[in-house]
C-alpha cells in the first residue's frame, strides 16, 4: 500500500496496492487468463469495498501470456524497467561540462531540478501530479540518499548553473529476480527543458557508466514511464533494455456509492 503523503505515491496512486515480479506466477499446464481471473476477482473483491481502487503488477517483458492475461483485466502499461551493462556509450560525450558528485551544498540545485521533471511529468500523455503535499517528502528522500553506498547523484554543471543530474537509489527498486549485489539504480534523471537534446543527458550517463566500472558494478536499472515521449527513446537509444512493466488498473470510483 502507498500512504498519500509519501514520495513514492508520485509514481504510484495513494492507497495503490500491487504485486511485483516474484508475487504471482501460473504453474505450468494451466491458462494464465483463466488463473489470474480468478485470483484478481478474489483478491480485488474485498479490496475494493475496502475502498481500494488502483492496482498495479509486474510482469517480465517476454511474458506475453501473463500480459495479455493481465491486459484482458484492465491492466496497462504504466513503468518499464529497463536493464543495461556497464560498457561506454559508442560516441563520446560533450566536453564542455562540468561533472561531479552533488553534496550538501548542491541540494538547491538538485531540487530545481526534480521540479523540472514533476512539471514535465505532468504534462499530456504522462500526466503524472504534480502535488504540494508531495515536494518535501520527495526531496527529503533525495537528501536521505546522499551519503548511501553506490547512491551518488552526479550533476552537470556550466557556469555554475545545474543543467541536469542523475540520481542514484538502492538497488532494492529493481525487483529481487532481476538484481544482484553488482545491480545499481538510476531513480532519476533530468535535464532542464532548455538543454534537452544537446548531449547533457549523455554525459551524464557516461559520467554515471563510467563510475559503475570503477565500483565494479555489472548492470545498471531504471523504470522510465511508459507513456514518456522522450524518456522511452532516450533509454533505449543509449542500450537500456525492457525487463518488466508494471501494469496498472483503475477501477471506476462510482463503485463506491453505486455497488448495492
Amino acid at each position: 500500500l502507498t500512504a498519500p503523503d509519501s514520495a513514492l505515491s508520485y509514481f504510484s496512486p495513494a492507497f495503490s496496492v500491487g504485486s511485483p515480479l516474484s508475487g504471482h506466477a501460473v504453474a505450468a499446464g494451466h491458462d494464465p487468463g483463466v488463473v489470474y481471473r480468478e485470483l484478481f476477482a478474489f483478491l480485488a473483491a474485498d479490496l475494493v469495498r475496502d475502498g481500494f481502487l488502483d492496482f498495479g503488477v509486474g510482469v517480465l517483458a517476454g511474458e506475453r501470456e501473463a500480459a495479455d492475461a493481465w491486459s484482458a483485466l484492465g491492466f496497462g502499461r504504466h513503468f518499464t524497467l529497463a536493464l543495461r551493462g556497464v560498457e561506454p556509450l559508442p560516441a563520446p560525450p560533450r566536453a564542455d561540462l562540468e561533472i561531479r558528485e552533488a553534496t550538501e551544498g548542491d541540494l538547491p540545485g538538485v531540487f530545481e531540478l526534480l521540479a523540472e521533471q514533476r512539471r514535465f511529468h505532468a504534462r499530456a500523455p504522462m500526466f503524472l501530479p504534480d502535488l504540494r503535499i508531495l515536494r518535501e517528502p520527495q526531496e527529503a528522500m533525495t537528501r536521505a540518499f546522499l551519503g548511501q553506498p553506490r547512491c551518488p547523484i552526479f550533476v552537470a554543471f556550466r557556469d555554475g548553473r545545474a543543467l541536469g543530474m542523475q540520481l542514484f537509489a538502492p538497488r532494492s527498486f529493481v525487483p529481487w529476480p532481476l538484481r544482484d549485489d553488482a545491480t545499481v539504480y538510476l531513480f532519476q534523471g533530468v535535464v532542464r527543458e532548455s538543454e534537452r537534446g544537446a548531449g547533457v543527458g549523455a554525459a551524464l550517463l557516461e559520467h554515471s557508466l563510467d563510475w559503475m566500472r570503477r565500483e565494479g558494478v555489472r548492470r545498471c536499472g531504471l523504470h522510465y514511464l511508459s507513456a514518456n515521449p522522450s524518456g522511452s527513446v532516450f533509454w533505449t537509444r543509449h542500450g537500456f533494455r525492457p525487463a518488466e512493466h508494471t501494469l496498472q488498473r483503475t477501477v471506476d470510483s462510482r463503485i463506491a456509492w453505486s455497488a448495492r
